[in-house]
């Protein structure tokens, strides 16, 4: 059976748009990461990320199987190591080209 996790974020008046962006692709990265560099790397799991006006969401999609505990695991420990390190400066790059070639009037 499929599952799925999703992790959201409202956002707060305080902060840009960007800046949650960024946090998603820093978040999705890191997961991406630990996943590769786990025992689950050949599970199949797949992630689906995006931002919105109003923030932003990221949905693990898994197949239900005993490494649902590694997983929770994973995704606790990306969260952690996003949080507590500095922003990551390739993904500022990554975002830089989807912004040329984005039409900014769509939203």
């Amino acid at each position: 059976m499929i599952k799925s996790i999703i992790i959201s974020t409202q956002r707060s008046p305080k902060l840009k748009i960007e800046w949650y962006h960024l946090l998603e692709h820093c978040l999705v990265e890191e997961l991406q990461f630990l996943i590769d560099s786990s025992d689950l790397k050949e599970t199949g799991i797949v992630l689906e990320a995006e931002t919105f006006i109003d923030g932003f969401y990221v949905e693990i999609i898994f197949n239900d199987n005993k490494d649902y505990n590694n997983l929770i695991k994973i995704i606790r420990k990306a969260i952690k190591n996003v949080s507590e390190s500095k922003i990551i400066f390739e993904q500022i790059e990554v975002l830089n080209e989807e912004v040329k070639h984005f039409d900014l009037t769509i939203e």
